[in-house]
């Protein structure tokens, strides 16, 4: 029997989440964050697959990457801005995006997998991507030589959803405006449609699962916050590592919820950050005041 350590490969989004209040820039992103939580948390290996600009940010996304030690052999450079977003605090302690330059260069250039990514994929316990990623066009080719988890983020209409399924080991959607009957019915159809495992989180609600005809639901865990940027996140990355050993539903939603909590104790994402440009924020900021969010 083996017992090489469950490897995850991130591909897709990534960004700097700049804090207005701090004037700090945090490395982040879905699925750059997954891969970042996964080694360190869980301390197995990852990579991330994805694209950086040419800019200050980008370079401190790979000096942090390489630091963590999360594979970046795969990763894109072009000329362009990383992906930036701009965030503020709400009374609750929350964040707020308040707006971003839409993904940056990532989004204008998606990613074309190669022979040498999908080597680096092949063989994975598990690779992440998100609805930000651009890649819905290659999740059949992903799923070809790895499981595949997908974040959806907010609701989308059911109809987008269904068709990508079948491609689909396991699927995370926010859910927290649905009843419990609604997230039922839901994620019933995505059962039906192909899916493995669908999990739902609902904010302060906790989150619920469904897998083989059993559901699971699932509180919060308690800590103190410092930071509840990438909680959703941290939230996947737990489940996950715990889904890739058994496939128990319970036990990967304990997981998940005791990993959000951990990643509430880190400033930004998972710490590192860096001085952000007050140019840099002004200007994101204009982009708000326009409607360019």
């Amino acid at each position: 029997m083996s017992t090489a350590q469950p490897r995850l490969v991130g591909i897709g989004d990534s960004v700097v989440d700049m804090f207005a209040e701090r004037s700090t820039a945090y490395p982040g992103g879905n699925t750059l964050n997954v891969a970042v939580y996964w080694h360190l948390f869980a301390d197995s290996p990852s990579d991330f697959i994805g694209v950086l600009g040419d800019d200050v940010y980008g370079d401190h996304v790979m000096a942090t990457l390489g630091e963590l030690g999360v594979g970046t052999t795969r990763v894109r450079r072009a000329r362009g801005q990383t992906g930036r977003t701009l965030v503020d605090v709400a009374p609750d302690g929350d964040r707020v995006f308040v707006a971003s330059n839409q993904g940056g260069i990532q989004a204008d250039l998606s990613i074309r997998l190669a022979p040498a990514d999908l080597e680096l994929i092949r063989g994975a316990s598990m690779v992440h991507t998100s609805v930000y990623s651009g890649m819905d066009h290659r999740l059949d080719a992903l799923a070809q030589v790895a499981p595949v988890s997908y974040d959806f983020s907010d609701l989308p209409p059911i109809e987008s959803v269904l068709p990508l399924m079948p491609h689909i080991q396991v699927a995370f959607l926010s859910a927290a405006q649905l009843s419990p009957e609604e997230r039922r019915r839901y994620a019933q159809r995505c059962l039906q449609a192909g899916g493995t495992a669908v999990v739902m989180t609902a904010g302060a609600k906790g989150s619920v699962g469904f897998f083989d005809g059993k559901e699971h639901r699932e509180g919060i865990t308690h800590v103190d916050v410092v930071d509840a940027l990438g909680a959703g996140d941290g939230f996947i990355t737990g489940f996950l590592t715990a889904w890739v050993h058994s496939h128990d539903l319970t036990a990967a939603m304990q997981a998940g919820s005791r990993m959000g909590a951990m990643t509430c104790t880190l400033p930004g994402a998972f710490g590192h950050g860096v001085p952000a440009s007050p140019a840099d924020m002004a200007a994101l900021k204009r982009r708000s005041a326009v409607g360019a969010t």
